[in-house]
Formats: structure tokens, sequence, C-alpha cells
């Protein structure tokens, strides 16, 4: 017999080759990574060792994947806020963002993430002269359209308007870049809901780069990282069974992510991550990342940073709740880690919280259509 999903997976290896084949202007690790390669957007992700390339279902999946979003059965609105990025005790990351089912095959997604220094009212620098800076903001609109051109195959695309402001009397810097990325899904077991996941994606495919000006009107250039993202998720739903209770589901996730910044030696991250759903309402998640940084020649600094992530959610089905009043579930995730030094001289840092809300609407159910009378065709006399 031949294999029925021969032609997906070969469409979906073209779609490896193309992604990882983009590539490649030098990085420069220190700009931005406080943006590009801090805090995550979702609560889920950061508990599960920042993967999410694989998982999908959610509008904030366009972070890591644009082709996440095509598996949103309906239309969901989100927003996720997190605090703060180490030594930066002001700073916040603020994620929001909507997306809504088109047809059967597509999903657009409008979403905006912000990341604020604070509070920050001057830097000095080697001259002894003040740059006036109020409260610096790197900002990314973005909209992203996600397809599904053959069964099980999603394909998807950012198209990002970065706007980075940082001193007061110096315009933004701003450039459009764009991201690409795949997702295939394999089913296994359907009446155990058993499914694997295959993705991968690149970020900045169109290679840009940021010119801004320094306090001092003068030109400065630098390159967006290109990441690729390469991950593997696996889902199957379970039944515990207790005395003298009905059983109780068990939803289980396992997902194993690599991270590689084509254009920079280092930032290359791989993460574990699991979560598990009791009774569709209580979730558990867990997670291991590995990354590795420049520990710039210094002995005492840190070549490679490891972290245990760990958080939770609540899912709340308000339209049964409701009775229909309120037609959709409320998703509540919260994760709060400390954040992993980068040098052996120091501890690891106070937590890190995201706090991160969504709410997806229910299906749409599809009208049933009435049946069709079939007319004899013997006429009244009961001739044919």
């Amino acid at each position: 017999m031949k294999p029925i999903f021969r032609k997906p997976k070969v469409l979906f290896s073209g779609s490896l080759m193309l992604l990882s084949a983009l590539a490649n202007a030098q990085y420069y690790e220190h700009f931005q990574n406080e943006y590009f390669f801090g805090n995550q957007n979702c609560a889920k992700t950061e508990a599960m060792g920042y993967a999410d390339v694989a998982i999908g279902g959610g509008v904030y999946s366009m972070y890591q994947n644009p082709a996440g979003i095509s598996l949103i059965k309906n239309q969901e609105a989100y927003i996720s806020r997190s605090r703060p990025y180490y030594l930066l005790t002001n700073a916040r990351y603020t994620f929001a963002g909507f997306a809504k089912r088109i047809n059967p095959k597509m999903v657009l997604a409008a979403t905006f993430h912000q990341f604020n220094v604070g509070a920050t009212h001057f830097v000095v620098d080697i001259n002894g002269t003040d740059w006036d800076i109020d409260r610096p903001t790197t900002n990314n609109a973005a909209v992203t359209f996600a397809y599904q051109p053959i069964k099980n195959l999603h394909v998807g695309i950012n198209v990002n308007y970065f706007y980075w402001k940082l001193f007061n009397n110096i315009p933004a810097g701003t450039v459009f870049q764009h991201d690409l990325g795949a997702l295939y899904v394999l089913p296994l077991n359907k009446e155990k809901k058993q499914r694997l996941q295959f993705a991968a994606s690149v970020t900045n495919i169109t290679k840009v780069s940021l010119t801004y000006m320094d306090p001092n009107r003068r030109k400065a250039v630098s390159e967006f990282p290109e990441v690729f993202r390469a991950g593997l998720s696996w889902f199957s739903g379970h039944q515990i069974h207790l005395p003298k209770t009905e059983p109780i589901s068990a939803d289980i996730n396992v997902t194993v992510q690599h991270q590689d910044v084509l254009n920079n030696n280092y930032l290359t991250q791989n993460s574990l991550g699991a979560e598990c759903i009791f009774a569709s309402a209580f979730c558990f998640r867990m997670g291991l990342r590995s990354l590795t940084v420049n520990d710039e020649g210094i002995s005492t600094n840190l070549s490679k940073v490891n972290d245990l992530t760990i958080g939770m959610g609540l899912i709340i089905p308000l339209n049964e709740k409701t009775g229909g009043k309120i037609p959709g579930k409320l998703y509540i995730d919260y994760a709060a880690l400390k954040q992993p030094p980068h040098n052996t001289s120091f501890r690891r840092l106070d937590n890190m919280h995201v706090l991160s809300l969504r709410f997806q609407w229910a299906e749409k159910q599809q009208a049933k259509t009435p049946e069709k009378k079939v007319q004899s065709k013997k006429t009244k006399t009961g001739k044919s």
C-alpha cells in the first residue's frame, strides 16, 4: 500500500529546505537582545522551556511560527504582560492580539508587541553628556496570514512593522521585516486524540537591518537576527480512573525544539517542554532550556545558560457556565521564574512574572441543511 502522507511530507520537507537556506549578515547579539530573546509573549511558552514553534493554536503562536495560528478554530483575543527583565526592574513587556478564521483554510491575525524600559531620565556618555531619554520603547505591529494549502499542512507569514524609539529628540528607527513558517499535523489515533506536529520557521527572511540615529544624530545600522526554529510536538489524550468517580481526562503534550540564529555564532537554544491538562481545566507545565551565550572571553562569564521552567494555567468554559450567553472559553496562564545568571559571581535574580489572558470563541456549528423530499416520479393517475 502506498503511504497516504507522501505528498504532504514532500512538501513539508521542501519547506524546511527553503527555510534553512535563508541566511546571512552578522547580527550583534547585544542589539535588542531583550526584545528578540528576552521574556516570551506567553506564560505557557515561558513555562515550557521557550518552546512553541510546533504547538500553535493561539494568536501568540505567530511570535515563533506564523503557521501556528492556522490551528485556531474560530476566533480569539489575547493579552499578556510580563516584568521585569534582569536589572531593568521597571521594564514591562506587553503583547496583545486578535485572530479570526476567515474560511476553512485561512486565518488572519493582528498583533502588537512592546518592550518598555520604564522611566529613565538620562544616560551619561563617556564625555559626561546627558542624553534625554524618557521611556524608551521597542514596538512591533504585525499582520499574520496563515493558510492550509493541502490537508494537514499549514503555512504562514508575518508582516512586521518594527518601531524603536530611544532618545526623546531623535527620530525613531523603523523598518518592515517578514517571518515565514510551516507546520504539519500527522494524525495517529483519533480516538485517543494522538497526533504528531512537525514545524519550522525563520524570522527576518528579508534580512533587514535597522537604520537609526545616536544622540549626536550620527547614523548607525544594526542587523536583525535571522532565527531558525524547528520542533516536534506529541499530543495524546488519556483517562484517569479513580474509585467511585467519573474518569478524569488528562491531555498531554510533549515538545522539543531547536533554535539557531543563522547570522550569529551564539544564541543557539535547545528546549524540552511538557504540559498536562487535567479535566479540561487545570494546566501544569514544565520545561528545560539550554542557551549558548557569548562569554566575552571572561572566565567568570558563562558560555551556556541552563534553566528549569514551570507554570500553570486554568481553563474556564464560560460557554457552559453561562448557558451560552458568553460564547467561549477563558484561558488564564501564569509563570513566575527566577531569572538565570550569566555570570558565576551572581545568583539567580528576582522572579520574572508572566500573566496571559486568552478568550477563545466557541467553534461555529455548521447549520444542518434540510433534507429534500424525494418527489415521486409517478403522476396523479399513478402512471410513471
